[in-house]
């Protein structure tokens, strides 16, 4: 049995890496594009304020650093499977043109 460390599988359920990929790639993307924006927007609200005392000792450098760290872990959460929110996303688009 195969254990995926980095985006581990619930007994009984496909990991995000196992899953056939979606017919449609452009509306994939579309759909992890926003959920990454979206753990970026939740990231940033977890961050306390900038301070003196801060991680790297504050200062416009550190406020660039935690953007950038921001958009990469976030970027990273979304590429190993995410948490359910592209998949979402993506079945309610393709129900959308469906109906178109």
């Amino acid at each position: 049995m195969e254990i995926n460390l980095i985006n581990p599988a619930l007994p009984g359920q496909k990991s995000a890496t196992t899953q056939a990929a979606p017919k449609d790639e452009k509306l994939w993307e579309i759909a992890q594009n926003f959920e990454s924006f979206y753990m970026y927007q939740v990231l940033e609200l977890m961050q306390p304020p900038p301070s003196e005392d801060a991680l790297f000792g504050g200062g416009f450098a550190e406020q660039m650093f935690r953007h950038t760290l921001n958009e990469q872990t976030a970027s990273n959460i979304t590429n190993s499977g995410g948490v359910g929110l592209a998949d979402s996303i993506y079945q309610q688009l393709t129900r959308y043109q469906e109906v178109q």
